[in-house]
């Protein structure tokens, strides 16, 4: 992946970071000269937050459902461990 296609993924605290910086009245270049992030990322971040409202990331959200519920992941655990001592 180059340079120019790599994703940055920001934590929750460095959207914060981002919002409150172009809040406080900073350029959007001397925002990203500050926390070290690119210009397109600053002015994506903030987008998304006057657009929204919010800045956490969808990413938790993406990707295959768990198809079993806390109680059987429990269940599955105790089966694992009598499995695992009846050896």
């Amino acid at each position: 992946m180059s340079e120019w296609e790599r994703k940055v993924i920001l934590s929750n605290s460095e959207r914060g970071m981002v919002v409150g910086a172009r809040r406080a009245g900073l350029s959007i270049s001397l925002s990203a000269q500050l926390l070290g992030f690119s210009r397109t990322t600053i002015s994506r971040v903030y987008k998304e937050w006057c657009e929204k409202g919010k800045t956490s990331s969808m990413r938790q959200s993406c990707g295959r459902k768990c198809l079993v519920d806390a109680r059987g992941q429990r269940r599955m655990g105790r089966l694992y461990h009598l499995y695992k001592y009846m050896k």
